[in-house]
């Protein structure tokens, strides 16, 4: 066969398979976009309909299941409602999720829905879920204190009310903890069960990280909080004391050349592994996304900013997000 003939074969097969592609199959990710697309324009039966036929190639991520189950709400078709809540549940969702959608109301009423949720909205708090919603929300304003030089005129004032504000912050969230213990999950939702746990991480108060790390620590392999959030605390609880970090979470920006590298992380070659028991998205990936230098490029700049004084690895860690 010549060349040319094996070059067309070869183009006429690429265009095949990607032809097949559009047609029989699609990516989960290009799914997604496509079904909340339809969402987005009410065209709810034809969102439907593809759910349906996507479900029949592929499994999809548990919020997926549960605004599939909106859907079936919205146009009328409760079983198939409480069918896709089912399988969310079977994977893990936070109930929280489901309570916190306006899309089930006409399901609550229901019998059915009495007998599979009840429980489970009994235990629902959403006073307090607000509550610690809004304190992430000044808890993330508060970090642009950081980027205000001591130069400026509103420095002063503006340390006044970081501070006051994370003290205030630091006695909400600690009296929680001695009053109840780990506040469940399905009380007020993961997304603010974790705001806990990150004013901690952003506080000043070394003494507070370490007093109350063995109480995340039991309650993260009771599987009573989230991995990810208790890798980063681990992490930083480390390297603040001067040690190496276990997940590769941490890093820090050079002022010798403006790059940013990771903290020195203790057994690297096991990282991927300890990263994925943790839920953390591959290192790789990770480093990518925070313009993150190669472990490797500068071992020897990690360690060296490692052993800096205690106070200025603080600032480092406090100011990102």
């Amino acid at each position: 066969m010549s060349p040319k003939l094996i070059k067309t074969n070869i183009i006429f097969c690429l265009l095949l398979v990607s032809w097949s592609n559009s047609i029989f199959g699609q990516s989960l990710e290009t799914f997604r976009n496509s079904f909340y697309e339809k969402v987005n324009k009410i065209e709810l039966d034809s969102a439907y309909n593809l759910f349906k036929k996507y479900l029949e190639k592929e499994t999809v991520h548990c919020k997926d299941f549960v605004y599939a189950a909106s859907i079936c709400s919205k146009i009328d078709k409760k079983s198939e409602s409480y069918r896709y809540l089912d399988l969310a549940l079977s994977c893990g969702i936070d109930t929280v999720e489901i309570f916190t959608l306006s899309t089930f109301k006409n399901l609550k009423n229901d019998s059915i829905w009495n007998h599979n949720f009840g429980n489970f909205e009994k235990l629902f708090n959403p006073n307090l879920r607000n509550t610690l919603l809004e304190l992430k929300e000044k808890d993330q304003q508060m970090l642009q204190f950081y980027s205000i030089p001591k130069s400026d005129s509103n420095w002063k004032v503006s340390k006044y009310k970081f501070d006051s504000t994370q003290i205030s912050h630091e006695k909400f969230v600690t009296s929680l903890i001695d009053t109840y213990g780990i506040v469940p999950i399905n009380s007020v939702g993961k997304d603010a069960q974790m705001v806990i746990l990150l004013v901690l991480q952003h506080s000043w108060d070394t003494k507070l990280r370490l007093k109350y790390y063995p109480f995340f620590k039991k309650a993260t392999f009771e599987n009573k909080f989230d991995k990810q959030m208790f890798a980063l605390f681990h992490d930083r609880v480390k390297v603040e004391m001067g040690k190496k970090q276990l997940y590769g979470s941490q890093y820090f920006r050079s002022d010798l050349d403006g790059k940013v590298y990771l903290f020195p992380v203790k057994r690297y070659n096991g990282l991927a592994k300890r990263r994925s028991q943790m839920n953390l998205e591959k290192i790789d990936n990770f480093l990518l996304r925070n313009n993150i230098e190669d472990y490797f490029s500068n071992k020897k700049l990690s360690m060296e900013y490692l052993k800096q004084n205690p106070k200025r690895i603080q600032k480092i860690l406090s100011s990102y997000k």
